[in-house]
């Protein structure tokens, strides 16, 4: 009896174990099947690349007014050279007088190291110019709009605009723009020589600067303007007469804006166009340099004075 005994329970023992096996056998399977599918998951094919770029804002517009050396500072007011038949020092009837006035478009060149070393070299930005001449002629009391005042004024403004609008230099030329009734309120604009328009606005204007170095643009330069060499009676003396001129700059860049989609024509290069008018594609490229694509960004410019 004990032997059939002994036999059952190894018999038990056998069973266990190999339960335990089986057990032992589906745990490992489950622990490797667990560790494929996590080991899956974490190996898919991948791949990264990047790349960046720095974009700097071009320089800045700088301009100051010159006599004709083109490299004395003279900005500012009683800065208005003037030259005066010698030995003479007041103003009379017939007399010359000249001024010595220049726009100086400052150059100047700027390095920046990029983050990875790269180095850039840039200058001022090329600008376009235009210019305005106020002529004030006061009697001895102030009075800007008395009889004496008048006389004065309307012999010296013809001819100051008249020899501004013939005044060329590097294939420059200054074109009267003439919006207003009031010619004196009017600007003269630096634009390309040989061009014939109908309109002022359609004129392309010359743009300078840009470089290194300085680029002086004259304007009524060493100009001979007459006193009127008529009979004046002392009422007129002691008149006082101001000259003033004004040069502004701004960038030779005139993008399309987004007020200008579906309403302004386009101007330049219409092949392959849908429609001749701006559209949203446009909006940020370069307008053509004409005075009337100009006026906005002068008008709108920020000016100061020292």
């Amino acid at each position: 009896m004990s032997r059939k005994k002994k036999k059952i329970t190894r018999r038990k023992l056998s069973s266990k174990k190999k339960k335990f096996f089986i057990i032992a056998a589906c745990y490992v399977a489950t622990f490797i099947i667990t560790s494929l599918v996590t080991l899956s998951t974490m190996s898919w094919f991948n791949s990264s690349t990047w790349q960046s770029e720095m974009l700097y804002m071009g320089g800045p517009v700088y301009i100051y007014f010159s006599d004709d050396t083109g490299i004395n500072h003279t900005s500012g007011h009683g800065a208005l050279v003037t030259k005066m038949p010698e030995g003479w020092d007041k103003l009379y009837p017939g007399m010359n007088i000249s001024f010595q006035a220049k726009a100086v478009v400052q150059g100047e060149e700027f390095t920046k190291v990029k983050p990875w070393g790269d180095e850039l070299t840039y200058y001022t930005t090329e600008a376009v110019l235009r210019a305005r001449i106020d002529l004030d002629v006061y009697d001895p009391t102030g009075n800007e709009l008395s009889t004496e005042a008048v006389d004065i004024y309307n012999w010296i403004w013809p001819q100051l605009k008249r020899v501004a609008s013939n005044s060329t230099q590097d294939d420059g030329i200054w074109i009267m723009d003439p919006l207003d009734a009031t010619e004196e309120n009017n600007y003269f604009y630096f634009c390309k020589q040989g061009q014939s328009e109908s309109d002022a606005g359609d004129y392309m204007l010359k743009a300078v600067g840009g470089l290194p170095n300085n680029v002086s643009i004259a304007f009524l330069n060493n100009s001979v303007i007459q006193l009127p060499p008529i009979e004046l009676t002392n009422t007129h003396a002691d008149c006082i007469i101001k000259f003033t001129i004004v040069f502004e700059a701004v960038q030779a860049f005139f993008p399309y804006e987004k007020d200008e989609v579906g309403v302004a024509k386009y101007q330049g290069d219409t092949t392959g166009r849908d429609t001749d008018l701006v559209t949203d594609h446009d909006v940020g490229l370069e307008k053509p340099l004409k005075i009337k694509n100009s006026r906005k960004l002068f008008e709108e410019s920020q000016w100061f004075t020292n």
